[in-house]
């Protein structure tokens, strides 16, 4: 069937529904005057066939040209309708784009402007990481303030770093438990840790030296009150979530009285330096930027 025909058809028919009063007005009056002829109702049946031949003819051309203009102009005004409902539709479905555009430039812009605050501590965070700073700190005498100082200003920088790091990760709360940034926090975990430990067994051997100058402490009461300090200290020591080759566990595992057994336990500790390194760390920095910035440029389509 063609689809057009139908559609004529079927508009013809609703044309015709819509104006059935119209409709049997026009067929109920000849059907009136035919009547009123045949039954000799006065003034129809005087008038001669040529006068009724001209009525029908304009009679009848005058319905057909009615019906005719009737039925374009409701065409014209649906059609005008339709084309109106359309125009309205596509403004509307181009100021939602609109807006929806401008929305995502804004969104896009704040992203982009956190990736950068996140780009500038990743890298500060790259350098805090720095064996060769702790190896240094180790080649001093762990009695020494030197020592102390240097061990406390690898700690406070890597802190600062560190707290910097999770507040920009965290404003982001997307990416605060992604296996980039668990992995990162774990680096720091071990670093900081090994610092600690480092900075406690400086303390620890002050103390020591201190116990074993005073001569009104018994060789029993020195044991004991070591062991009491190093036992204490262990119950609260800080990052828990690293448990091996910790400085408490070193001392009790040795001769924690002997002052000379100081330098063999800081050589144990350095050697987990091994768990951080540099390579691993700047290729999971690098790798959360990545990711990161993908997701910043793909809010836009085609990243516009």
């Amino acid at each position: 069937m063609n689809t057009d025909n139908y559609i004529d058809v079927k508009s013809i028919k609703n044309f015709l529904r819509r104006y059935k009063p119209l409709v049997i007005i026009f067929s109920v009056i000849p059907v009136f005057l035919v009547i009123a002829c045949f039954f000799s109702v006065p003034f129809f049946n005087e008038a001669g066939s040529s006068a009724w031949l001209s009525f029908w003819g304009g009679y009848l051309g005058s319905a057909i040209m009615a019906g005719v203009t009737l039925y374009v102009l409701d065409k014209q005004i649906k059609e005008n309708h339709k084309e109106n409902a359309q125009n309205r539709q596509k403004n509307t479905d181009e100021n939602n784009y609109n807006r929806e555009l401008s929305s995502n430039l804004r969104l896009q812009e704040i992203e982009l402007k956190w990736f950068d605050d996140l780009k500038q501590v990743c890298l500060k965070l790259y350098n805090a990481f720095d064996n060769n700073d702790v190896i240094i700190a180790s080649d001093i005498d762990p009695l020494t303030e030197a020592y102390n100082n240097r061990v406390t200003q690898l700690i406070a920088r890597m802190n600062e770093t560190h707290f910097n790091f999770h507040l920009v990760v965290n404003y982001h709360k997307n990416i605060a438990n992604t296996t980039a940034v668990q992995k990162i926090q774990q680096f720091i975990n071990e670093y900081l840790s090994l610092l600690a430990d480092m900075n406690y067994l400086h303390l620890y051997a002050v103390l020591l030296k201190d116990k074993m100058e005073d001569i009104d402490v018994t060789p029993e009461e020195f044991v004991s009150e070591c062991k009491t300090y190093i036992i204490s200290q262990k119950e609260k020591m800080l990052i828990p979530e690293i448990t091996t080759n910790r400085v408490w566990d070193l001392l009790l595992a040795n001769e924690f009285c002997d002052i000379k057994a100081i330098s063999k336990i800081l050589n144990r500790l350095i050697t987990r330096i091994d768990n951080f390194k540099m390579q691993e760390v700047g290729d999971t920095l690098t790798g959360l930027l990545k990711s990161e910035f993908k997701k910043a440029t793909a809010i836009l389509p085609n990243g516009r």
